[in-house]
C-alpha cells in the first residue's frame, strides 16, 4: 500500500521549521489492541507486622502490612493455640519517604490470641484474598525476656534500662528519634548487642552507637555482614555503666519503623 494511502495515518513531529525525517505509520483504521485476559491476577505480599515481635502469652491487636490486602477475607494460623480474628483489611499508603514495594500499599488488622504458652520463635500468619494466600512469620518471644520500649528514652538521663539476656521490641516512631538504653557491664566480659529490622521487613535502616559512661563513643555499627542490621561485639574493659543509641540511618521514623534489640554475654 502507497505511503500517501488515505487508510495509514502517518504520525510525524514538526521540529522548529522542518518535518522530521522519518515519520511513524499508524495501524490501519480500526485495528484495537486487545487486553491479555488470561493474564493471572497478582496474589497478596505480606511485609511485616506491628508490633514486629510478641511475648509468648500475647493477646491483643496486630497489623500485617503488605501489597493487595484490600480484598481479605480471612486471617488462620497453622500453629495450635493460636486464634485470630479479621477485624478489618483496607488500602494504606505507606508513611512519607518509605516505598510501597517495602512497607506495602494495604493492612490487614486483627485480634491475636495466644491461649497456650508457645516456645520462642515464629508463629505463622496466613491472609486469605480472592487472589491467593500470603503468610509472615511473625517472631515470639518469652514473657520474662520480653521488655516494651518506653518514652521518652531519647537521652542519657532518661535511657531505659536494659538488662542481660533481655529483648526490647521497639520504634524509631518520628524522623530524627532517638532511643537510649542503659546497660551494667562486667570487666573482662564480651557482649553482643543485635538488632533485627529489615530482615523482617520492617523499613528501619538501625544504627547503633555504644557510649561510655562519660558520653564518649566506644563503637558503632550500622550493618553487620549480609544485612542492612546492626550488630556490636564489644569486650569491656572496666566495669560500670554504659549507654546504647539506635537511630535511623537516614533519620527516618514513622510508626513502622519497628525494630527487636537484645543483649547478652557471650
Amino acid at each position: 500500500m502507497a505511503a500517501n494511502s488515505p487508510f495509514l495515518l502517518p504520525m510525524c513531529r514538526w521540529l522548529g521549521s522542518g518535518l522530521v525525517g522519518v515519520c511513524l505509520a499508524a495501524a490501519p483504521l480500526g485495528a484495537e489492541e486487545t487486553p491479555d485476559k488470561d493474564k493471572a491476577p497478582k496474589p497478596p505480599e505480606l511485609k511485616l507486622s506491628v508490633p514486629l515481635a510478641i511475648p509468648h502469652d500475647y493477646q491483643g491487636m496486630l497489623i500485617l502490612r503488605g501489597q493487595r490486602l484490600q480484598s481479605c477475607k480471612e486471617v488462620k494460623s497453622a500453629q495450635g493455640g493460636v486464634t485470630v480474628k479479621l477485624v478489618k483489611a483496607e488500602a494504606s499508603k505507606p508513611p512519607q519517604d518509605v516505598e510501597a514495594s517495602v512497607a506495602g500499599d494495604s493492612f490487614v488488622e486483627l485480634e491475636l490470641q495466644l491461649s497456650a504458652p508457645l516456645d520462642a520463635g515464629e508463629i505463622p500468619l496466613t491472609v486469605v484474598t480472592d487472589q491467593g494466600e500470603a503468610t509472615y512469620q511473625t517472631q515470639v518471644i518469652p514473657r520474662e525476656k520480653y521488655l516494651e520500649q518506653r518514652e521518652p528514652a531519647g537521652g542519657f538521663k532518661d535511657a531505659q534500662d536494659l538488662p542481660l539476656d533481655q529483648v526490647v521490641v521497639g520504634k524509631i516512631d518520628a524522623p530524627r528519634d532517638v532511643d537510649v538504653f542503659r546497660l551494667q557491664l562486667m570487666s573482662g566480659k564480651k557482649y553482643v548487642l543485635e538488632l533485627s529490622a529489615a530482615r523482617r521487613g520492617s523499613p528501619l535502616d538501625a544504627h547503633l552507637t555504644l557510649f561510655d559512661d562519660r558520653g564518649r563513643i566506644l563503637v558503632v555499627n550500622d550493618d553487620a555482614p549480609g544485612t542492612r542490621d546492626p550488630r556490636l561485639e564489644y569486650t569491656v574493659a572496666t566495669d560500670g555503666v554504659y549507654y546504647l543509641s539506635v537511630i535511623d540511618a537516614n533519620d527516618l521514623g514513622s510508626n513502622i519503623h519497628d525494630y527487636v534489640l537484645s543483649l547478652r554475654a557471650e
